[in-house]
């Protein structure tokens, strides 16, 4: 066989094309080659990801610094020694500006090496030889004439090979490696989210960072994947959500992969892939029972080796590249949906032999077969709830006939996802419908899971403590592993909301190792959540922290996130109470973002009282965070299963916003209303004790502070007694008692050091703040934690003082057209009084007049 002409299309560089998206890996390769830094690299990576259009795009800009180019675009007809060697010779040749040289006697790789040697010796600048689809070669002849070259490529030449994943192309880039060549792979071709804006842009597209983030998700970064995601989507209105379903249906798409990407594979490969793309991954196992082939492990191999499939677990299991798996799913879908369905039945049938239970829901849903999914529904569903797939488990069964749905043991599944979603009134419908089956029901099992469906239920209402006796009941004698997972769980909440906090941690830290061991994700996340309510409770705050955020960490890593409002509030209230707004903030968002999913009506009021609480000393409305909050929890009645330590929290801090806003009536209401679920404990005496001191009853005060400090009465919660004996600090200071004042500050500090709870200090005013500074350096162990209170009340940047009854009155008095000295007159004080308040009340507003002082008290709804 001859040489080509020299006008042969083989021997062109091609033209450079200007859709390139170039990246930095592959740059920086061909960079290295023009700097010297070696003499040959191998482009080495499946069809798509540019390596000839990069290399093609870099050389057309060589002759324009004097640089011929030789290339070659290897065919078939070239897998032999001698054709290969006569066709890189006569590309370099031409390049060079000679004529094509006669053949000459000897083996065809030292031919070549010395030729091109004696070709490029004299020149000045350095000779460029590039060889594409170097894949297309197979003889042990052809790779000699290449591994020659590359073991002796003359001073001014540089080479760069373009291929394809092939056990030719491992070889030699093993041998480049030995020689200390550049070696750039698939990855160093994949583009980033920054490379890809720009060309998206080009195309007229400009999505935003979650669209971006999807698109880079779908194509992995594959050059052509994302130059046909933008084709699609520049000549269409679809989203990148849709993308995926479009795939197999357009002609670019179907094209590329059938032309570029699927040509070279032999039916038994593509047969293989066809069935393989029904799950995410899938061993040889998986592969074998869905495509019948007895050698898919050799095949899966040889595709895994061709860059086809991607290896996971240590090579014992494979994916496909998601682009080309949504377009080969979106395919069969279009064509042969029947087959595709088939192919998810059997898919889920083997996952359900491996006892990979979500897999099997997913699969048989997609099956469309009704009888597996009610199958699966009945026998598997407790466990796919413990493991957090509630939605999953409403999907199926949105596609089951009513006959399978008024099934006792799969409508109970069904309700209990619907009460852990928040679709309260779904579930009261649903169980409604399944009481008359349920009436005649025998089966042990289902009546196990009624006692459980129905406890969880009402502990949303208000029949906690007689439905958690049923419980006490089943536990001791559940079977199986699911059952007494799910009695223990909602026994441990119920306790928890009862006040129980030791019966509470028993249940949920067995159900934590239970569940840890078993994979019940949800399990595991809503007890860790629900252990961090019980540090709070107990007032263990850095308890509280380190527990939500292991839940948080839990959750994050399984994509359980809309699952994990109780444990972001756990994590603002620590947050909160350590005056750590770099914490709090973000977390707040969260628990906002995921509050909706809940299910639970306390946990909603939890969190937007955090989210009023925050708003109150960081936003710029204080009176209407105010109004939010007594409208959150006067929603509520004392039947409600309402966690007696959130009452304490909650009616000390909105008592404590009511004063400092001179809302005197409604600061009132909340003893009377937290009695109505505490009874007299200490939180109650210690709200009490504020209207007195509010009101200048200081005898009052001091006698239920002292039953409070001496614990005659139960507080609650561990923050009351903080708060005791800083009020008793304070009343002390005022009666110029700094000896009782220190000792009162120094019992407040005893008990809130080892919790890290500054809240207390910083909302005890400018009294307490004074008295913390004298303090400072004077009480041994404690000197640490009284050092940060200088840090935290320095966080408080938005301190709203009380003001006084009598300010408060003067106050409303100030819109009127008034002068002092009437005012003076119709309250019997002298205008000095009046002044003197008018001084206080400016100050404490922060304002320097009086038009600027009814301004504001109208802003914070004072007037």
């Amino acid at each position: 066989m001859g040489c080509p002409t020299l006008w042969s299309p083989k021997l062109v560089v091609p033209v450079a094309s200007r859709d390139l998206i170039a990246t930095r890996g592959g740059i920086a390769a061909l960079t290295k080659l023009r700097d010297r830094a070696a003499a040959a690299a191998v482009f080495r990576a499946p069809a798509g990801y540019g390596k000839t259009t990069l290399v093609a795009n870099w050389m057309r800009c060589r002759p324009a610094h004097g640089e011929p180019v030789a290339w070659v675009s290897i065919d078939r007809a070239d897998d032999d020694g001698d054709v290969l060697s006569d066709h890189i010779l006569a590309a370099v040749a031409d390049a060079l500006g000679g004529e094509e040289t006669a053949a000459e006697q000897g083996p065809a790789a030292r031919r070549l090496t010395e030729k091109i040697a004696e070709l490029t010796a004299d020149r000045p600048r350095r000779t460029w030889l590039v060889l594409d689809s170097v894949e297309r070669l197979r003889s042990a002849e052809s790779l000699r004439v290449l591994e020659e070259l590359l073991a002796r490529i003359p001073e001014r030449l540089r080479v760069v090979v373009c291929t394809r994943p092939t056990e030719l192309a491992d070889r030699l880039a093993d041998r480049l490696a030995d020689l200390s060549h550049i070696r750039v792979e698939a990855d160093d071709l994949t583009l980033t989210a920054a490379e890809t804006t720009p060309f998206l842009r080009r195309h007229g597209l400009c999505l935003d960072a979650g669209q971006t983030a999807r698109l880079m998700n779908l194509t992995e970064g594959w050059p052509a994947g994302i130059r046909l995601a933008a084709i699609i989507l520049s000549n269409s209105s679809g989203t990148v959500a849709e993308l995926g379903n479009r795939l197999g249906v357009d002609r670019a798409v179907t094209d590329y992969v059938t032309i570029e990407v699927l040509d070279d594979l032999t039916a038994k490969q593509l047969h293989l892939l066809l069935c393989t793309c029904v799950p995410d991954e899938f061993d040889a196992g998986l592969a074998t029972a869905l495509s019948g082939l007895k050698d898919a492990p050799a095949l899966l191999a040889d595709l895994a080796r061709t860059g086809f499939l991607i290896r996971h677990d240590g090579g014992h299991t494979y994916r496909q590249h998601r682009f080309v798996r949504a377009h080969l799913l979106a395919w069969q879908r279009w064509r042969f949906p029947k087959l595709l369905e088939q192919r998810h039945e059997r898919a889920a049938r083997w996952f359900i032999g491996k006892g990979q239970l979500v897999s099997a829901a997913e699969h048989a849903r997609a099956s469309g077969d009704t009888d597996l999914s009610a199958g699966i529904l009945a026998l598997y569903g407790p466990e796919l709830l413990l493991r957090g797939k509630m939605s999953l488990i409403r999907d199926v069964a949105g596609r089951l006939p009513p006959e399978s749905l008024a099934r006792p043991e799969i409508g109970l599944i069904v309700a209990l996802a619907e009460i852990m979603t928040g679709d309260r009134t779904g579930a009261e419908l649903r169980l409604a419908g399944l009481a008359e089956a349920l009436s005649h029901n025998k089966n042990s099992r289902t009546a196990a899971l009624e006692t459980i469906v129905r406890t969880h239920w009402t502990r949303k209402i208000d029949r906690v403590v007689a439905e958690k006796n049923a419980l006490d009941a089943l536990v001791p004698a559940a079977g199986g592993q699911w059952l007494p997972t799910l009695a223990l769980l909602n026994r441990g909440t119920i306790s928890f909301w009862l006040g129980d906090y030791a019966a509470a941690r028993d249940d949920l830290e067995r159900t934590l190792a239970t569940a840890t061991k078993q994979d019940y994700d949800y399990a595991v996340l809503h007890s860790l959540s629900y252990l961090g309510g019980i540090a709070s409770a107990e007032g263990d705050f850095p308890q509280m922290r380190e527990t939500a955020e292991r839940a948080i960490e839990f959750a994050k890593d399984r994509s359980l996130r809309s699952a994990c409002c109780f444990a972001y509030a756990c994590e603002v209230w620590a947050a909160y109470q350590s005056m750590d707004w770099e914490r709090a903030l973000p977390a707040m968002d969260l628990a906002l973002a995921a509050v909706d999913q809940t299910g639970d009506r306390i946990v909603e009021t939890i969190v937007l009282s955090l989210k009023e609480f925050i708003e109150y000393e960081r936003g710029t409305d204080p009176y209407a965070a105010m109004v939010r909050l007594r409208a959150h929890w006067n929603g509520l009645v004392t039947a409600d299963p309402v966690q007696p330590s959130l009452i304490a929290y909650e009616a000390a801090i909105e008592q404590r916003m009511a004063l400092r806003l001179g809302r005197a009536d409604w600061a009132a209401e909340t003893p009377r209303r937290a009695a109505a679920w505490l009874g007299q404990s200490g939180d109650v005496l210690l709200m009490q004790a504020r209207m007195h001191v509010h009101h200048g009853q200081v005898g009052a005060a001091r006698a239920l502070l002292d039953r409070v400090n001496r614990k005659t009465v139960r507080s609650v919660v561990v923050t009351t007694l903080i708060d005791a004996h800083l009020l008793s600090a304070t009343l002390a200071l005022r009666a110029d008692d700094h000896a009782r004042a220190e000792r009162e500050f120094t019992a407040a500090v005893e008990i809130a050091e080892p919790r890290r709870a500054l809240r207390s200090f910083v909302d005890g005013g400018d009294e307490i703040r004074e008295l913390a500074v004298a303090q400072a350096g004077r009480m041994g162990r404690l000197n640490d934690f009284v050092a940060s209170l200088r840090d935290a009340f320095s966080a408080s940047d938005k301190d709203i003082v009380a003001l006084t009854p009598r300010e408060v009155e003067l106050l409303r008095e100030l819109p009127s057209l008034a002068t002092v000295e009437e005012i003076a007159a119709s309250r019997y004080v002298s205008v000095n009084t009046v002044k003197t308040h008018l001084r206080h009340i400016y100050h404490k507003l922060g304002v320097r007049s009086r038009r600027e002082a009814v301004a504001t008290a109208r802003g914070r709804g004072l007037l």
